[in-house]
């Protein structure tokens, strides 16, 4: 599971955002993002890339959609 956390700001001041991750071989990783949509989006969809054997599939229900 990643998580993200507010970093030491930039030069400028801006916030800086951090996200901490594993990566399939179990080492610690971190990427930093100066949005915070830009690291949440890399978190949801980091977390699908690196660890799709923790995907859970639904199952279709017979006569739904």
């Amino acid at each position: 599971m990643a998580s993200i956390s507010s970093g030491r700001p930039s030069d400028d001041g801006s916030p800086r955002y951090v996200v901490n991750y594993r990566d399939p071989e179990g080492r610690q990783r971190r990427k930093t993002f100066r949005r915070k949509a830009e690291a949440v989006a890399f978190r949801n969809d980091g977390a699908q890339r690196i660890s799709p054997e923790l995907l859970i599939e639904v199952p279709q229900v017979a006569g739904s959609g």
